[in-house]
């Protein structure tokens, strides 16, 4: 049996990479392009994520044609991948995840869509401000407050700053479930995640005054009381 015919070595080629962040060189980038259509949805998988290291315009291609893989868990880590992106094509692509794709398509996609943004455009405050005159819509639209955490994590980032304290009011309500898209641990997340050296007192406080709704490491959240 050929080598690459066995799982257990390309799954093995894929993780190295995935665990050092090497770069790999132009033989291995084409036996990454050939795991992103293997019959194994972790190989797959791996190989999205692989893209992500480097994500150029041809990685960006591949990447975007994941999108449309019927594997969950294949095409949510291409459109995580997809953040490294500058393409226009990539932003046509994730705005129409935005539009019509399941729960965790469409909350990846808001990120990643930000992140391509700033990416082509630059974070500058006229750009941020037309990246959500261009999300506005689907925001406005969007009813899963798992998917509008991450509306409200971009908006903060775009300059609209009360859209912190959405966040906080989601991650202060009673949790649906504690299922892997509960939006309360999303919210947790999304909060950290916009902590940075010129707001941490602002976010530390609200994670602070938060801490009676923390019911574990998860991020899970119960009624503060």
């Amino acid at each position: 049996m050929d080598k690459w015919e066995e799982y257990g070595f390309r799954s093995t080629f894929l993780e190295e990479f995935l665990d050092t962040r090497l770069m790999p060189d132009e033989e291995q980038w084409e036996i990454v392009y050939q795991c992103t259509m293997d019959s194994e949805e972790t190989i797959r998988c791996d190989a999205a994520e692989v893209l992500g290291i480097r994500c150029n315009e041809e990685d960006e291609k591949k990447l975007r044609r994941m999108t449309y893989d019927t594997a969950g868990l294949v095409n949510i880590e291409a459109i995580e991948s997809l953040e490294m992106g500058r393409q226009e094509k990539t932003l046509k692509r994730l705005y129409e995840l935005m539009r019509t794709g399941g729960r965790m398509a469409r909350g990846y996609a808001v990120g990643a869509f930000f992140d391509v943004w700033v990416n082509r455009y630059g974070y500058t405050e006229s750009s941020v401000k037309k990246c959500w005159r261009k999300m506005e819509k689907l925001y406005k639209k969007e009813e899963a407050v798992w998917v509008l955490n991450f509306y409200e994590k971009v908006k903060y980032l775009c300059g609209y700053k009360e859209s912190i304290l959405r966040l906080k009011n989601n991650m202060c309500t009673e949790p649906e479930s504690y299922h892997i898209c509960d939006p309360q641990r999303m919210a947790f997340s999304q909060i950290e995640n916009i902590r940075t050296i010129f707001n941490e007192a602002e976010v530390n406080q609200i994670l602070i005054s938060s801490m009676g709704a923390i019911e574990d490491s998860y991020g899970i959240i119960k009624n503060p009381g």
